[in-house]
Formats: C-alpha cells, structure tokens, sequence
C-alpha cells in the first residue's frame, strides 16, 4: 500500500514536467501592448534578435524573455539592485530583516513570471513551474534568501491560471562584490538539463 501511494504521488509531482532541453527564447519583433507601456516607462523589452539560452558567463540580456518549454515564460525586468541600496530596502521591508551574513550582500532581482497553460494544467504554483539561482564570479549556486522581500515579492507558492503573469521581487544573498551575476532559470522537477541564463546587469 505504501509503495502505491508513494508511486501515485511521484507520478502527480512528475506531470507536465519538462522531459527535453526545450527552453527558448520568445521571439517578441511583434511589440505588445505590455511591452509599449515598459518602453515608455524606460525600461528594457528587447528580446527579437536573442538567440540560444545564454550561458553562466554568456547570459541572455536584461528583457529577454525566456520560454521554459513547460508553460511558464520568465524575464528579467531590470539590473539586480546590490550593495548598499539593497541592503537598505531589505531592512525598510522588515524590522526583522537580519543583515547578510559576513562576506555576503543582498541581490533583489526583478522578473516578471507568465503562465500559458499546458495540455493537462490551467492552474500551477510558481514554486512547481520555475526553479531560480543567482551565480556570479563566486561560481557558486545562490539560491532565494529567507527574509520580507522588499515589494513588490513574488509570492511562490501562489498559483497563477492559464494566461496570468506577475511581476515582483525575489531576494537572494550573494558575495559580497561578487561581479558578473546571472539568473539560472530551470523548469521545477525537470528531468532533464534545461536551463537559461539570464543577465542581472
């Protein structure tokens, strides 16, 4: 009976999973109305002339957005804010925001989190659809800090419906003057290598 439930519950963790390294970038040379509204507001949306996944010393730029392959599409919106400033805004969103640790310093990345549907799910948690780190000249995996993120957060365990997007914060701890940094972005529970880098500067 145990082995049942235990198999049924892997099969259902596993569903809609990305099994092929099929992550792309989206090809926006047809401006959206979104993209119009960030353009005024300064912000970056190229993403036509990207090609490829990027690499960890080689990522996609600022605005590209990337397709997973499994539903859910991700871009970064703006440089990671570091240092000092990020330091500063993580404690304004908390008075019990703890300060990194020795040697470490925030990064808050800003992306912006689409769902398109799938076949067999209209509905999905951000945690069950996309799996992010930050890796930079440490070379080692910085994976989302506990703490108030600085709003807007992006809150990972709510669900979003075929269609829906949110735009927000997500906060991590990384070397302190640690260079180069870039968003590892991999579909949740994938079997397989499929993964993206996204500049954070």
């Amino acid at each position: 009976m145990h082995r049942t439930i235990a198999a049924l519950a892997l099969t259902a963790a596993l569903t809609g999973c990305s099994t092929s390294n099929d992550a792309k970038v989206v090809d926006s040379t047809t401006t959206t109305a979104a993209n119009g509204a960030a353009a005024a507001a300064g912000e970056s949306t190229t993403t036509a002339k990207a090609s490829g996944t990027g690499s960890m010393t080689a990522p996609l730029p600022i605005g590209t957005e990337i397709d997973l392959a499994n539903g859910w599409h991700v871009k970064v919106n703006s440089p990671a804010i570091v240092g000092a400033e990020a330091t500063a805004a993580v404690t304004a969103a908390n008075q019990f925001n703890q300060p990194p640790k020795a040697g470490m310093g925030f990064a808050i990345v800003n992306l912006t989190l689409s769902f398109a549907g799938t076949k067999d799910t209209q509905t999905q948690p951000v945690m069950m659809g996309v799996q992010t780190a930050v890796f930079g000249s440490g070379k080692v995996e910085r994976q989302s800090t506990y703490g108030v993120t600085p709003e807007p957060a992006i809150d990972t365990s709510a669900e979003l419906a075929a269609g829906g997007s949110v735009t927000g914060n997500l906060l991590f701890e990384v070397g302190e003057g640690e260079t180069g940094l870039a968003l590892r972005v991999q579909p949740s529970m994938s079997m397989d290598n499929t993964e993206a880098w996204l500049a954070l500067s």
